[in-house]
């Protein structure tokens, strides 16, 4: 890893961790859905969607970087699971917002997995994602 990595390990955060290690992350979410009360789950599900958009704006700066095998290989994976864990409820809170943010989500992987993706396509893309994840915080943050 080289030096200038070590400038964003910093910003990995618990969840991060814990979406990165899938081995662990079952055993412990498992753990975690039958020992929390309603108001801890509704907390954790609250500071996780702030997690992802926080994620994804990491992303923002790693693209203007060009730093595209880091993203792919170690960045885009959390959100995308974050994603994948509470994307159900953003629909059940905000159907409107779902298809939105899903398809932003799979259009940026799709690139991604391109050998060199546009710089402009992922940047446009993120920063609409961006937009959209700006009111999945706000639906989080106000209902239940």
């Amino acid at each position: 890893m080289k030096k200038r990595y070590l400038l964003f390990l910093p910003t990995l955060t618990a969840s991060s961790f814990l979406f990165l290690n899938s081995t662990w992350t079952k055993p412990a979410s498992a753990n975690l859905r039958d020992s929390l009360t309603l108001q801890e789950k509704v907390t954790f599900r609250r500071k996780s969607i702030r997690v992802m958009k926080e994620q994804v704006e990491l992303i923002s700066v790693l693209v203007k970087a060009g730093e595209y095998d880091l993203i792919r290989d170690y960045f885009f994976i959390a959100p995308q699971k974050t994603w994948l864990m509470f994307g159900g409820t953003v629909k059940r809170l905000s159907p409107e917002l779902y298809d939105p943010i899903f398809s932003k989500f799979r259009a940026i992987d799709s690139l991604l997995g391109q050998a060199n993706p546009s710089q402009s396509s992922l940047t446009s893309n993120l920063n609409e994602l961006n937009k959209l994840l700006d009111s999945a915080v706000k639906v989080s943050d106000e209902r239940l």
